[in-house]
């Protein structure tokens, strides 16, 4: 800063000398306005000018990526990631994510990682939290945090209230729930219920598929139980499968009914007729309808 002063106020002077040896012909008003001249141009070369703030950007684009945020939206160069506060909105591919906050990083190359040569999403990692919002061709879901990888198609949604919302169903849990859009596949790590046609399956954990935007399998262990109208079925393990149109629970199965409790080794519920049966091991099967069905 010093030695840049220095320089202008040598380059300042000179100027100033050969001014007043050529203001000698001048009439003396003309000298006066010379030296204001001069005077105010020393003054601004002995100043730098004061610095711009940063104003934050309310958008950002890329070539498979859009992202807005009312409170606005910071880049940093050396990192890669945007950070955007506000009532937060990002499309990217066939992803739309809404949140209070969102930090997206830029991915390294334009190579998609499947390693077939085509370009893929700018976006290569995206973290959300406070009332998430997220939604692709196949599901619908809200949770308070949520990680996405445009790549892969993953995302991780982690409560408390994850919900999942499916055609016809509805998936609730406190815990992590994993989605693999490519596989259309999903697992489960924490209670959940499942909910559909008037029905609740619950358990501790789980996997399963979809079909579409359909709920085509769920296996899920550790306290699994089913209930429906005036009625509750449990069992160690328990199988949801659209295909067969049934749900089995496998391993010291109960049933409850009012009064009535009936128990044996595994059941299966028919999603169709509403019929269950009870295998009762070496005392046989039971078969009935359950009452109170939708």
């Amino acid at each position: 800063m010093k030695q840049r002063l220095s320089s202008l106020l040598v380059g300042v002077s000179a100027a100033i000398r050969a001014r007043w040896k050529a203001a000698s012909a001048v009439p003396s008003a003309a000298v006066t306005a010379s030296r204001l001249v001069l005077v105010t141009v020393l003054a601004f070369a002995c100043f730098d000018p004061a610095p711009v703030p940063a104003v934050a950007q309310s958008r950002a684009t890329g070539s498979d990526f859009d992202l807005a945020a009312q409170n606005g939206i910071s880049f940093d160069a050396n990192t890669g990631v945007y950070r955007a506060t506000g009532e937060v909105q990002l499309v990217v591919g066939d992803w739309v994510v809404l949140a209070d906050g969102i930090e997206a990083s830029l991915r390294e190359n334009e190579l998609s990682v499947s390693g077939h040569g085509q370009t893929g999403p700018d976006l290569s990692k995206i973290t959300a939290s406070g009332g998430v919002f997220v939604r692709n061709p196949q599901v619908t879901a809200r949770c308070e945090t949520l990680t996405l990888d445009p790549d892969r198609e993953t995302v991780n949604l982690t409560g408390p209230g994850v919900v999942l919302q499916l055609e016809g169903s509805r998936l609730v849990t406190d815990g992590v729930l994993r989605f693999d859009a490519r596989a259309g596949r999903f697992s489960l790590d924490g209670a959940f219920i499942l909910q559909w046609d008037g029905l609740r399956l619950s358990a501790e954990a789980a996997s399963g598929a979809l079909d579409e935007t359909r709920l085509a399998l769920l296996e899920a262990r550790g306290g699994a139980a089913l209930e429906g109208t005036g009625w509750r079925a449990a069992a160690q393990t328990v199988r949801f499968d659209q295909a067969a149109a049934q749900v089995r629970l496998n391993g010291a199965a109960v049933v409850q009914q009012g009064d009535l409790m009936l128990s044996g080794t595994g059941l299966v519920y028919d999603l169709d007729t509403g019929s269950l049966m009870l295998d009762g091991g070496a005392g046989g099967r039971i078969s009935g309808t359950l009452s109170g069905q939708p």
